[in-house]
């Protein structure tokens, strides 16, 4: 699946790219300095997306993540709630619990054997 996901990023990617390096000669050479205000307008309308689907992941662990990405919606706020009550149900996965958390609790029984394991 990540191989897959990797490919269609890769193409919008260098689709956004192509398209910017024919638009922009055209856009300075029709408009001139006024193009910025299209890339001003473009950052400002990307703000609230940004702050809606982009759910806080400072100080947060690996396993935290998985907690955090569990809601049924993107929105952040819906994120946020079920982190708080996962982490209320799971308090051995969630940071500052005991560490007893295994593999088994992280990944449940079939990936256990492929689990990562780190020892300090």
């Amino acid at each position: 699946m990540a191989c897959e996901s990797d490919i269609v990023c890769l193409s919008q990617e260098y689709l956004a790219d192509g398209f910017q390096t024919l638009l922009l000669p055209v856009c300075f050479a029709s408009i001139g300095e006024k193009t910025y205000y299209l890339f001003g307008i473009a950052n400002a309308i990307s703000i609230p997306f940004v702050w809606a689907l982009y759910p806080e992941s400072n100080q947060r662990t690996l396993e935290e993540m998985n907690l955090l990405f569990a809601a049924d919606t993107p929105w952040n706020w819906d994120a946020e709630a079920t982190f708080a009550r996962l982490k209320k149900e799971m308090p051995e996965i969630a940071h500052g619990g005991n560490g007893s958390a295994t593999a088994k609790d992280v990944y449940g029984d079939e990936e256990q054997k492929n689990a990562p394991t780190h020892k300090m």
